[in-house]
């Protein structure tokens, strides 16, 4: 609680908005009138999302939280847990209350609480990073960018993009297609044949056997990202000393930035765009030492 909620308010002052932010871990309070409710949870922990990333490894699929046998398993656990508050949200919240829900899998869990009749809208990044994305390219705001999507989150396709009405789709293909698959980490011939742009979910199902490779040599994203909470905690408390595994995440610092700034280094030592983190803390020193980094 204290981590999201000094994450919080750190974006909040930083936005100079004067929203007042209260913490707490009773839920009838929280709940209390609201005429939104956001939910995000792991059921279970990062422990848990392991054993899901795991097990399909064991019988040669994929280990992932949004889809799969992994996916499932998640749900398994989450959606009892979703459906307890949102009765809550259904007896304490504003009578129009929306609940946005950003817990995976989304779509299953969304479905839930439709089916259980709450108001109720699931969110995803994919899209609005997508339009972000084109956005730029085209040299446009986001706002003029239209994007079509077709499939179940988070299993989607792009079938068109529009901008002032005018489906711009073919020519981001012909002109950004390398960059796009570099991105999505499938073959430029894929976006060719399909002549749609895939979430980068759906490389789990068109890479399937290469991701299944990566996935047993690297360990599971779970693992990963306990990691890297070595990092945030140091956002907590600054002024103590801090040390991370750098060698066992695969950060480094990115060579020409700020001592703030780290991002994974891919095995052609290469920045992986998709990992960076930038830490905005009192760091006093960095050093690089023995596959380890020292923030002091």
């Amino acid at each position: 609680l204290a981590v999201v909620g000094g994450f919080a308010q750190r974006i909040l002052d930083q936005r100079g908005a004067s929203t007042r932010l209260t913490l707490t871990a009773d839920r009838d309070a929280a709940v209390d009138g609201a005429s939104a409710v956001l939910l995000q949870l792991r059921v279970g922990g990062q422990q848990a999302r392991a054993g899901d990333e795991s097990f399909p490894l064991e019988c040669g699929c994929v280990g992932q939280e949004t889809t799969g046998a992994g996916g499932l398993a998640k749900a398994l656990r989450t959606v009892p847990v979703v459906l307890d508050i949102a009765e809550t949200v259904r007896r304490r919240a504003a009578p129009d209350a929306w609940i946005v829900d950003f817990t995976n899998p989304v779509g299953i869990v969304t479905r839930a609480l439709l089916q259980e009749g709450h108001r109720a809208v699931g969110l995803c990044n994919v899209a609005i990073g997508f339009q972000r994305l084109f956005s730029g390219w085209l040299g446009v705001t986001p706002a003029e960018v239209r994007l079509d999507h077709v499939g179940l989150n988070h299993l989607t396709w792009i079938r068109r993009v529009e901008v002032d009405g005018r489906d711009v789709l073919p020519e981001i293909l012909e002109q950004h297609g390398d960059a796009l698959a570099e991105r999505l980490e499938l073959p430029r011939s894929l976006l060719d044949a399909l002549g749609v742009v895939p979430s980068y979910y759906l490389r789990y199902f068109y890479a399937h056997d290469e991701v299944v490779r990566e996935l047993r040599s690297r360990g599971t994203r779970a693992e990963e990202v306990q990691r890297i909470g070595l990092m945030t905690a140091f956002l907590v408390s600054p002024g103590k000393r801090q040390h991370l595994l750098g060698e066992s995440i695969g950060f480094r610092q990115v060579a020409g930035q700020p001592f703030s700034s780290f991002a994974r280094i891919r095995p052609d030592r290469t920045v992986d765009p998709r990992y960076r983190i930038t830490i905005d803390g009192a760091i006093r020193h960095v050093r690089i030492a023995h596959g380890r980094v020292y923030l002091l």
